[in-house]
């Protein structure tokens, strides 16, 4: 899996590179919408839930006022974005590209990685943009933000993994697309994202075991707003786990790879 992606990695480049132009084609801003987009959407919250909803999330003593809560919120749901749009448009990869997969030496598993990239790419940048306006609140930057990485880099791994397993059966499956949007909105309301994990009932705690954005955002919380040292115990499993899905999802993908020229 790791030598497919670091061998391809040239192509992945060039084809996220000319994924995320071709989304800005004929667009007046072009790609400074890639900044613009999280600054509009953290402007929006901020003012629903602050001026409107008066909420509070008392995360930390730094993060108690009526814009934090907005913060607290922005940094769960731009994590909750990449998931969604990794897991919807992966079943539609392949099927949306017969010209690849009639190219026997092209190498179709980058395709859920060039998905990847471009959503990973908007995220940092959203990460970017939080940091800067929580340091702007707090007045204050700290050196531990400088784990953020280490910690999505295992989720990034796992959506990887759920990707090419979707991607496969996509070609098989066209009801799959439907699917997963039911599952990205109803992973927006079970993650906490609105609220801390310990407000769901006892029966729905199981969550954060099979829940992959429930570790990624707490622990991501924890670095940026309370300027602590990430769980490792907790963040070492999930890396294990995050590398099993992404090799069982590999595996997968690359043994029903043969049977996409039949069924397309």
């Amino acid at each position: 899996m790791l030598l497919s992606l670091w061998k391809n990695r040239s192509l992945i480049r060039i084809l996220t590179v000319r994924e995320l132009a071709g989304r800005f084609t004929g667009s007046l801003l072009g790609r400074f919408w890639l900044v613009l987009s999280p600054l509009i959407m953290l402007g929006i919250y901020a003012y629903f839930f602050g001026e409107i909803l008066q909420a509070k999330w008392s995360i930390s003593s730094h993060a108690q006022g009526l814009t934090d809560f907005a913060l607290i919120i922005f940094s769960g749901l731009i994590l909750h974005q990449l998931f969604a749009d990794a897991i919807s448009r992966a079943p539609d990869l392949i099927v949306a590209n017969p010209n690849y997969v009639r190219k026997i030496i092209f190498p179709l598993e980058i395709l859920p990685a060039v998905a990847l990239a471009s959503a990973v790419l908007q995220l940092l940048i959203g990460m970017v943009v939080l940091m800067v306006v929580v340091a702007l609140s707090s007045g204050d930057v700290n050196w531990i933000w400088l784990l953020i990485p280490i910690i999505y880099i295992p989720f990034f791994l796992m959506t990887l993994g759920l990707m090419w397993i979707l991607a496969a059966l996509g070609v098989f499956l066209r009801d799959l697309r439907q699917l997963t949007q039911f599952v990205a909105t109803a992973a927006l309301f079970l993650s906490p994202i609105f609220y801390p994990m310990d407000r769901l009932p006892e029966s729905l705690q199981i969550l954060k075991f099979i829940n992959p954005l429930v570790i990624v955002i707490e622990q991501s919380r924890v670095v940026l707003f309370e300027g602590a040292l990430p769980d490792w115990l907790v963040l070492g499993a999930y890396s294990v786990v995050s590398f099993v899905v992404a090799s069982l999802g590999f595996y997968f993908f690359t043994r029903s790879k043969p049977a996409f020229a039949d069924v397309i």
